[in-house]
């Protein structure tokens, strides 16, 4: 099975979702211009590593969340959950990669 073939198969869990959309509000008044964005690592259905954007030009919250990580050797079978909220209040723009 191909990369695109995986990606395209795979459910969304919205509650790795909505943290990710917690995680995210962490970073109110510290990130802009940028957006605030939360993101999540899941391996086997639990959370084992989070981060967000903490501050304008700091590290992103995938750097964030992958540092988190206590074991790295995980991160090639997990999914990474990443939320964008560019109007901060109004429009979301929900991403998630394998």
């Amino acid at each position: 099975m191909s990369d695109s073939t995986k990606i395209a198969k795979m459910e969304i869990n919205p509650i790795f979702m909505d943290r990710c959309l917690q995680l995210a509000l962490k970073g109110e008044g510290f990130t802009k211009p940028n957006p605030l964005v939360g993101a999540v690592i899941v391996h086997c259905n639990k959370i084992i590593g989070e981060g967000y954007h903490r501050q304008y030009g700091g590290p992103h919250a995938e750097v964030n969340a992958i540092a988190s990580v206590k074991d790295v050797s995980l991160l090639r079978d997990s999914t990474l959950y990443v939320s964008w909220n560019h109007a901060h209040t109004t429009a979301k723009h929900l991403h998630a990669h394998k």
